[in-house]
């Protein structure tokens, strides 16, 4: 029963991993933007204009950068948490089975006792009728 529960959340993490995909979008706009900025802004700027612009366009590539890095970090994350997860539901469904093995055992020493008291009888003990 662990076996199918590890499988079907090793499943679940698969899907959930393979699921992160990165923002193209995002990184190439930003990466674009930021080459634009360096290229045609930057040159024929000089100041705080300068500054600026040099700022925005640090920003811009950490921003594509980042887009890039992401994906493996986020699926890094992912993996592990759902690593830590399947290992404490199975570690639950262990703990379950075992403690329904336990109260099995225990409604069984019940039964075999319900079967001695059915055939006690008071009178058995010398005691009298009233």
């Amino acid at each position: 029963m662990s076996e199918e529960l590890r499988a079907y959340q090793e499943n679940r993490i698969r899907s959930h991993v393979d699921a992160v995909a990165p923002s193209w979008i995002l990184t190439l706009g930003c990466g674009a933007l930021a080459v634009l900025d360096s290229v045609l802004l930057l040159p024929f700027l000089d100041g705080a204009g300068f500054g600026l612009f040099l700022v925005l366009a640090v920003a811009l590539a950490c921003g594509a950068l980042w887009g890039l890095i992401r994906v493996p970090v986020r699926r890094h994350s992912l993996r592990e948490d759902g690593v830590r997860r399947q290992a404490e539901s199975v570690r639950q469904l262990n703990d379950a089975v075992n403690q329904a093995l336990g109260l099995s055992a225990e409604w069984r020493r019940g039964l075999a006792s319900a079967a001695a008291l059915e055939t006690w009888s008071p009178l058995e003990q010398g005691e009298s009728r009233a």
